[in-house]
């Protein structure tokens, strides 16, 4: 952790929230910028690339650090809270990701989000209103406990739901029905 910390330039002993994803308007990572100024004792740390970075950077508080395409396992090794601000998702494979890393997620109700997410228990799925994200990010912020606790449930149902095998037991299971 201390390596990726220092490599990226960031401080320690802040909370880190992570969002990872295209830079592109449906992904909204303009959200990310308010949510920075709104909680300008956190680091947002934002990881991708796409025809946004140019704004994203010119508009950018000092808590807001656009580090690129980055390694998923580095990423959600210093992440405290995954953030999806998306209007619009398929399966966003992020989430799994960080849910499986034991990391607590806040992500709008779009997609299969709420598939990802058992709300409440494994993170907070929330609307695409900014001030409501907001508020609810607030509450992870505010509640080490709860993002703990978020993040261990979060990494055994993942586990669970998402791992290799199951997922070849479903598309098997699937391709057989299809055959039938």
């Amino acid at each position: 952790r201390v390596r990726i910390l220092n490599k990226f330039d960031l401080r320690g002993t802040t909370l880190k929230v992570l969002w990872m994803g295209r830079l592109t308007y449906v992904k909204r990572p303009d959200r990310v910028v308010e949510l920075a100024r709104r909680y300008p004792k956190v680091d947002f740390v934002v990881a991708g690339d796409g025809e946004l970075k140019e704004d994203l950077l010119a508009s950018a508080p000092s808590n807001l650090h656009l580090v690129g395409v980055q390694s998923s396992d580095e990423m959600f090794s210093i992440a405290d809270i995954v953030l999806l601000t998306s209007d619009s998702e398929g399966m966003p494979l992020t989430l799994i990701e960080g849910q499986m890393a034991g990391v607590a997620a806040l992500a709008t109700a779009v997609g299969s989000t709420s598939e990802i997410i058992d709300n409440g228990i494994t993170g907070i799925i929330t609307t695409t209103d900014l001030n409501q994200i907001s508020t609810d990010l607030g509450k992870l912020i505010d509640d080490s406990m709860l993002r703990s606790t978020m993040g261990k449930k979060a990494k055994v149902r993942a586990s669970s739901l998402f791992s290799i095998e199951n997922m070849v037991s479903k598309h098997i299971k699937a391709y057989n029905e299809v055959v039938r």
